[in-house]
C-alpha cells in the first residue's frame, strides 16, 4: 500500500454514524447542555455533540454509562479525567470545560473538534509519508510534553485518541486513564493492564507503574504505524501481543516500507526501546529529536544518542539533496577524531543491533530451562472473579477457590446501596487479568453514612444554618410564623427531629419567628375615654395619656392620640389626650369701678367686653356686669358692662 500525503482541509465526515438515536438526545443536562446526536461510544462513556445554552457554543459531552455511575471507583477515574485535562492549556490538547452530574448522569463538557480521528485517516490512506508522519507526531508530542511538564501521564496514546480537525489542527484527547505522576499511587495495578494492548509499554505489560517513558513508547509505536500502516506487534490474542512487547524489539520501519530514512528508523528505535532507561526521558526530549530530524542540515547530530551510548561516541546525520530518499546515518568515533585510538569495528555497530543479537543469544542459551519457567509464569494469568456484595468470609472462600489470596483494606467506605460488611470494591477490579496466587484487596462497605440532626430551635437563622452545615446537612425551606414570645428571626421549630440520623446533605426545613403579630391602631378621636380604653384593651393594647382644654371636643372625650395609625405589637401603649372642655375663667367683681379699668381687667382674662353707657358724658362708672362676679365663663365669651 503506497503512502499518501493527507490534504489538511478535506470535507471530513464524522468518525462515526451520528444518526443513531439515543435516550439522552434532546435532553437538557444540568440546566445548561442540550444533548444532540451521539458521536462515539466507548467502554466507559458515550460522547455526544451538545449545545452549551449559557455560552451559546457547541461542545462535546462525554457521559458515563449509567451502569458504571454507581461505582465510586469508575466515577473517581472519570472525574480524574476532567481534573487532569483541566490542568492543561495547550492548543494541541482537547480542552475540558466543565464537569458535573445530573440525575445519575455523570458528564464532562469538552472542546468539540470538527474532524475525525487519526485512526480514520489511517483507514482511508493506509499510511503517511515520513514528512507528514513526523509533522503529525510533532503536534502529538507537543501536547504530551505539556502534560508531562504538568506531572501527568496519558497512558493510552493511540490513533483513536488523536483528532485531526477540518482545518488540519491535530489535538490529543481522552485523558481518561491519565493520572498525576506525583500522586503517590501506582498507575497500573498488579495484574491489570491499563491502556490498549497494541501500544502497551513492556513495563506496563509486566504490571509496573506507567511513567513518561511509557507514553514515549506508545507514541513510538504509533509513529511506526503511521509510517507502515500497521502496529509493529500483532497476534491472534492480546496475550501474544503482550508477549511480543516484552520479548521483541520494534523493527525498523524501513524493513517494512521502503523509503523510510535511517534517521526516522533511529527515532523509532530510541522511542520503543524495551528498557525504559534506553528511551527518550519524556515527550519533550522526543519532540526535540523529531524537530531536529525534520530540520536537520547535512552533518547535523542524530536525534538521540540514548542514555546507554558509550562515552566518546555519538551518531551524526549526513544528508544529501534527495531527502527523504537519500538520508543516511553513520557513527563517528569522537575520540578518534580528537586523536584517540579508534574502537574496533565491532564496537562501532549500532547499539540497538548489539542488544538484539545479545538478546537472541541469551534466548538461545536459556531456551530449555528458561522456556519452562516462562510458560509457568504466563500460563498463570487469569480473570479476577467478582467478589462484590459478598461478606469478607464469602469473598475469601471464592477467591481461594480461584487460586487467589485476599487482603482486607482497613479503610472501609460508606455506601448507600451496599450493606455494612459486604464487599464494595476490589483491587484489581472484577474481570481484570491477574496471576494465580496474587492478592485481591477487598474494600468493605460501612453501610449508609448517616449524620445526627442537631437541635437549632432558639438559634438565629445564620447560627442554625452554620450548625446544620457542621453536621453535613443543609437548611431546607424556611418559613415564618408570628409568635408573641420568641424574638423575630429565631428558629421556632425544625422539620426533622433533633437526634434523627439522616443522609449527608439532607435538607432540614426551618420555621422562623416573625415576632409578635402586628395590631392595627384604631382611631379613637371623639370617643368617650372609657370606651376608648376598653377598645384598646380588647385588641391587646394599653391606654395612657393626659387631658387638655378643647373648644371643639366635649369634656371627657378623646381629643387626640399617639400614634394615630399604623400597627403596634401586643402590649404596646397608645397615648390618649382627653378633652377638659373649653378653657374657663372666674369673673371678678368690677361693679362700682371705672369702666375703662374693668375693660382692661376682663380683657386680660381672655374674655370680650361690651360696654353699654346710660349717661353720655358721665363719669364712666360700672353700675352692673353680666354675667355677675364669680361666674365661670369660657375664654373668649362676652361680658357686658353697664356704665353711667
Amino acid at each position: 500500500m503506497s503512502a499518501r500525503r493527507v490534504d489538511p482541509l478535506p470535507p471530513y465526515p464524522p468518525s462515526v454514524d451520528t444518526s443513531v438515536s439515543d435516550a439522552l438526545s434532546g435532553r437538557l443536562l444540568s440546566g445548561r447542555y442540550r444533548v444532540g446526536e451521539r458521536l462515539a461510544r466507548g467502554g466507559m462513556a458515550t460522547v455526544y455533540v451538545a449545545e452549551d445554552t449559557r455560552l451559546e457554543r457547541t461542545v462535546a459531552l462525554k457521559v458515563m454509562h449509567p451502569d458504571l455511575a454507581d461505582d465510586t471507583d469508575f466515577v473517581a477515574r472519570f472525574v480524574s479525567e476532567a481534573r487532569a485535562s483541566a490542568k492543561l492549556s495547550h492548543p494541541d490538547v482537547v480542552g475540558v470545560y466543565d464537569q458535573g452530574e445530573d440525575a445519575g448522569w455523570v458528564w464532562l463538557a469538552m472542546e468539540y473538534v470538527r474532524g475525525r480521528t487519526l485512526r480514520t485517516v489511517l483507514a482511508e490512506h493506509g499510511r503517511l509519508d515520513p514528512t507528514l508522519a513526523l509533522e503529525t507526531l510533532e503536534h502529538v508530542l507537543s501536547a504530551l510534553a505539556s502534560a508531562h511538564d504538568a506531572g501527568i501521564v496519558h497512558r493510552d496514546v493511540k490513533p483513536e485518541n488523536v483528532l485531526v480537525a477540518r482545518d488540519g489542527r491535530v489535538k490529543v484527547a481522552d485523558f481518561g486513564l491519565a493520572r498525576a505522576v506525583s500522586g503517590g499511587s501506582s498507575t497500573a495495578t498488579r495484574g491489570v493492564l491499563l491502556g490498549t494492548v497494541a501500544y502497551l509499554s513492556p513495563e506496563q505489560a509486566l504490571g509496573q507503574p506507567a511513567t513518561r517513558r511509557s507514553d514515549v513508547y506508545s507514541t513510538g509505536v504509533m509513529l511506526f504505524e503511521l509510517l507502515t500502516g500497521s502496529p509493529p506487534h500483532q497476534g491472534a490474542t492480546d496475550y501474544l501481543v503482550v508477549r511480543k512487547h516484552i520479548e521483541v524489539d520494534v523493527p525498523a520501519p524501513s524493513l517494512v516500507v521502503a523509503g523510510v530514512p535511517p534517521v526516522v528508523d533511529e527515532i523509532v528505535a530510541a522511542a520503543t526501546a524495551r528498557e525504559p532507561a534506553d528511551r527518550y526521558a519524556d515527550a519533550g526530549e522526543f519532540l526535540g529529536a523529531v524537530s531536529r530530524a525534520r530540520a536537520a542540515p547535512a552533518g547535523a547530530a542524530a536525534p538521540y544518542d540514548g542514555p546507554a551510548a558509550q562515552p566518546g561516541r555519538h551518531s551524526v546525520v549526513a544528508t544529501s539533496p534527495g531527502w527523504p530518499d537519500a538520508l543516511t546515518t553513520t557513527v563517528i568515533d569522537v575520540a578518534a577524531s580528537a586523536g584517540g585510538s579508534p574502537d574496533p569495528p565491532a564496537a562501532r555497530r549500532p547499539r540497538r543491533r548489539r542488544r538484539w543479537l545479545g538478546s537472541l543469544l541469551a534466548l538461545a542459551l536459556v531456551a530449555g530451562a528458561g522456556g519452562a519457567a516462562y510458560w509457568y509464569g504466563w500460563a498463570r494469568w487469569d480473570v479476577a472473579p467478582s467478589l462484590l456484595k459478598l461478606t469478607a468470609g464469602q469473598a475469601r472462600t471464592k477467591a481461594q477457590t480461584a487460586g487467589l489470596d485476599v487482603a482486607v483494606d482497613d479503610r472501609r467506605r460508606w455506601s448507600e446501596t451496599m450493606p455494612a460488611g459486604q464487599v464494595l470494591a476490589t483491587d484489581p477490579e472484577p474481570g481484570a487479568r491477574v496471576l494465580d496466587g496474587s492478592t485481591v484487596t477487598l474494600v468493605l462497605s460501612r453501610g449508609p453514612q448517616r449524620f445526627a440532626v442537631p437541635s437549632v430551635v432558639g438559634r438565629t437563622q445564620p447560627a442554625a444554618v452554620a450548625a446544620l452545615r457542621t453536621a453535613a446537612l443543609v437548611a431546607g425551606e424556611v418559613t415564618g410564623r408570628y409568635d408573641e414570645r420568641v424574638p423575630r428571626g429565631e428558629v421556632l421549630s425544625q422539620g426533622t427531629d433533633p437526634g434523627s440520623r439522616v443522609k449527608r446533605g439532607t435538607a432540614v426545613s426551618l420555621v422562623l419567628s416573625r415576632g409578635p403579630r402586628p395590631i392595627p391602631v384604631p382611631d379613637l378621636t371623639g370617643r368617650d375615654v372609657r370606651a376608648a380604653t376598653k377598645a384598646l384593651r380588647d385588641v391587646g393594647l394599653r391606654a395612657a395619656g393626659s387631658d387638655d382644654w378643647s373648644d371643639t371636643v366635649p369634656k371627657g372625650d378623646v381629643a387626640g392620640q399617639s400614634p394615630r395609625s399604623g400597627t403596634l405589637a401586643r402590649g404596646d401603649t397608645v397615648r390618649l389626650v382627653v378633652s377638659r372642655g373649653p378653657r374657663t375663667v372666674r369673673l371678678p367683681d368690677v361693679e362700682g369701678g371705672s369702666a375703662r379699668a374693668a375693660e382692661r381687667r376682663l380683657g386680660a382674662l381672655g374674655v370680650r367686653v361690651r360696654v353699654v353707657t346710660f349717661l353720655p358724658g358721665g363719669p364712666g362708672q360700672v353700675l352692673r356686669q353680666s354675667p355677675g362676679a364669680g361666674t365661670e365663663v369660657a375664654v373668649g365669651s362676652t361680658v357686658t358692662l353697664y356704665a353711667f
